[in-house]
């Protein structure tokens, strides 16, 4: 959709959750992991496809928007998660 491909870029850096954690503090932040490939961070409201970072719960975990609720991979597994959760989105253009 975006003509770009970060599977294999990421793929390479990490291969576990151990190594996840690692490439993650490696930029500081989820956050900033995440606005090293998308860009930074878009102002305003969330828009369905963005990606968005959510509080989780035990932590922050990226979601898709994917209109009035967001669909996020935490570690308790896949939850759809209500907008107000959002802190943080990446328009996805």
């Amino acid at each position: 959709m975006t003509d770009s491909d970060f599977e294999l870029e990421l793929s390479s850096q990490y291969s576990d959750e151990e190594t996840a954690l690692a490439y993650i503090a490696s930029h500081g932040s989820l956050e900033a992991a995440v606005t090293s490939h998308l860009g930074d961070p878009s102002p305003g409201r969330a828009l369905r496809g963005d990606v968005v970072m959510v509080d989780g719960g035990n932590g922050h975990a990226l979601g898709i928007c994917v209109g009035g609720t967001v669909a996020a991979l935490t570690d308790k597994g896949p939850l759809f998660m209500p907008r107000s959760a959002i802190i943080t989105r990446w328009a996805i253009e």
